[in-house]
């Protein structure tokens, strides 16, 4: 007999925790077809997100900075029971096979659970600066990842550098244009459409814009360190709020921009994208420009 709706939000944690990938995958979808998408449920996401880690556990071990994880002592598996036979993987390929439909699922949810969405960047990393033929279609998954799931889900949870240090350490390899593409993709607004990811987007919009008007010469130390933070969250928000002011008052520049020193790579190089965005759609050209 069919379940109300909200039932599969207290029967997919269970599910997660004790039934094979593909019967969680099954009954994702079912509850995706009802009209109810699972991945809103922190609880839900969370427990895809651990059993996905205890899918990974044995590959990362290959690859992780630390001691090599083993069943029985492990620093990531959350269940004590042996994994169910067919979700278990040993090869870096055969992996991303495996949770690329269950990560699209979680979209940019998988920030609820920080540990997966730091290994799930590692490992994404790995492959990317991978060059042989048999890594070429895991590549594939592997760009389809970044667009969809791991630069919008950094907008989703709290501001985190460490994040955005491995997630460059494999987005890098990716060339300019594709880079490009993939925060053109970020800004659309079908992101807009989840009430969930328009209010962090709303909440760090309004922060930056709120410090940014209580910018002065006085205070522009304590200032721009709080602009930072939230820059970690939505770096597209905090440069172009910056290019309009700069461009109101142009004496911001010598304030400002020495002070975004300690951004990462990956804010760095969102602000490129909306320097040339900004000058691109800028409908009167200046001469200093």
């Amino acid at each position: 007999a069919p379940l109300p709706p909200f039932s599969y939000l207290s029967l997919l944690p269970a599910v997660c925790n004790n039934a094979p990938l593909s019967a969680v995958i099954a009954l994702w979808t079912h509850a995706r077809e009802t009209g109810l998408d699972p991945a809103l449920s922190p609880a839900c996401s969370r427990a895809l997100s651990r059993q996905l880690l205890d899918v990974c556990a044995e590959p990362y071990s290959a690859i992780a900075p630390f001691p090599a994880i083993t069943r029985r002592r492990s620093r990531l598996m959350t269940r004590r029971r042996e994994l169910p036979r067919e979700d278990h993987v040993t090869t870096i390929p055969a992996l991303f096979e495996k949770i690329q439909i269950p990560v699209q699922l979680l979209g940019p949810f998988l920030a609820n659970e920080t540990v997966f969405f730091t290994v799930l960047a590692r490992l994404c990393a790995f492959v990317m600066a991978q060059n042989g033929a048999e890594f070429a279609p895991t590549r594939k998954i592997v760009e389809t990842m970044y667009e969809t799931v791991l630069i919008p889900a950094v907008s989703v949870g709290s501001p985190n550098p460490s994040i955005h240090h491995e997630i460059w350490r494999g987005f890098q390899h990716l060339s300019q244009r594709e880079r490009f593409a993939v925060y053109a993709t970020w800004d659309s607004p079908r992101w807009a459409e989840n009430p969930d990811i328009l209010f962090s987007l709303k909440r760090n919009y309004v922060g930056i814009l709120y410090y940014l008007r209580r910018l002065a010469v006085v205070n522009v130390d304590e200032m721009t360190k709080i602009l930072t933070y939230f820059g970690y969250a939505t770096p597209m928000y905090l440069f172009r709020l910056l290019l309009h002011n700069c461009t109101t008052f142009g004496n911001l520049i010598p304030l400002i921009v020495p002070k975004l020193k300690c951004l990462s790579a990956l804010c760095v190089d969102v602000g490129s994208f909306c320097v040339i965005e900004f000058f691109q759609n800028r409908p009167r050209k200046m001469e200093e420009d």
